[in-house]
């Protein structure tokens, strides 16, 4: 509960009250989720005042976690990972992290 904690009340109230706004940023989100666009998922997502509050928490930090948990399973044969959209794209990403780590990375 400790990112939660750091969501100000008044941002989840906006939020809460203002659902065409809501709306609009989820199709927004399926339309570029359908479309296999990551970087526009990412681009959208990081508009979001949360997000932005979180990022570090929540994306950043995770994913490098995340990233030691995939390559113990993975090793040297293919495999299919699934995640949320939100820690794939970016500079601290899954995808670029498993490039980095030289993995080959497909979308499928």
């Amino acid at each position: 509960f400790a990112l939660i904690d750091k969501i100000p009340y008044r941002d989840v109230y906006d939020d809460m009250i203002n659902l065409d706004k809501q709306k609009e940023i989820a199709l927004e989100l399926l339309d570029a989720y359908t479309k296999a666009d990551i970087d526009k998922l990412i681009e959208i997502m990081m508009k979001d005042k949360t997000m932005l509050l979180l990022k570090n928490d929540f994306i950043r930090v995770r994913n490098h976690k995340i990233l030691r948990k995939i390559i113990s399973v993975i090793h040297n044969e293919s495999s299919f990972i699934a995640m949320s959209v939100g820690h794939m794209g970016g500079g601290s990403g899954i995808i670029l992290l498993l490039k980095k780590e030289g993995y080959d990375v497909t979308p499928i």
